[in-house]
C-alpha cells in the first residue's frame, strides 16, 4: 500500500482541487486494512477538466471508492431527497470522478428521487 502524499497535485484544475480535497478524506472500507481514505490508495490525474480522473494501486479498493463516494450527498431542502453529490465511473485504466448532475422525479408514492444523467 502506497503512502498518502498530503499535497494536491499543482496540475490540477481548481474544480479538480475543490473535487480532490472533498473526496480524498472520505473513510473506505478494505477488507483487513482499517483505516482507510481514497488518498491513500488513489492519485487524482488531470487528463479532462470536466472530471477528476484516479490512478489506484490496489484494484479492490475501487468498490469502496464508489461506497464512499454514495456516502457523498446532500438532502434537497423542499423535497428531502438525497442528491448524490459525485458520480463514478471505471475506464480500462482510470476511476474517472465528477460532480452529479441531474433532476428530481417524483414517485408514484409521492417521494422524490434523484436521477442522475448518464454519464
Amino acid at each position: 500500500m502506497k503512502v498518502r502524499n498530503e499535497e494536491t497535485p499543482s496540475n490540477l484544475t481548481e474544480n479538480q482541487k475543490i473535487w480532490w480535497n472533498e473526496i480524498k478524506d472520505l473513510g473506505i472500507e478494505l477488507y483487513g486494512l482499517p483505516d482507510k481514505k481514497i488518498g491513500d490508495i488513489a492519485k487524482p490525474i488531470n487528463l479532462r477538466p470536466t472530471q477528476l480522473n484516479l490512478r489506484v494501486s490496489a484494484p479492490a479498493g475501487i468498490v469502496a471508492i464508489e461506497e464512499a463516494l454514495q456516502k457523498c450527498c446532500s438532502i434537497d431542502g423542499d423535497t428531502r431527497a438525497k442528491i448524490t453529490k459525485y458520480m463514478m465511473k471505471v475506464d480500462a485504466v482510470f476511476v474517472l470522478v465528477k460532480p452529479s448532475e441531474g433532476a428530481l422525479q417524483k414517485t408514484a408514492s409521492g417521494k422524490y428521487i434523484f436521477v442522475p444523467d448518464e454519464w
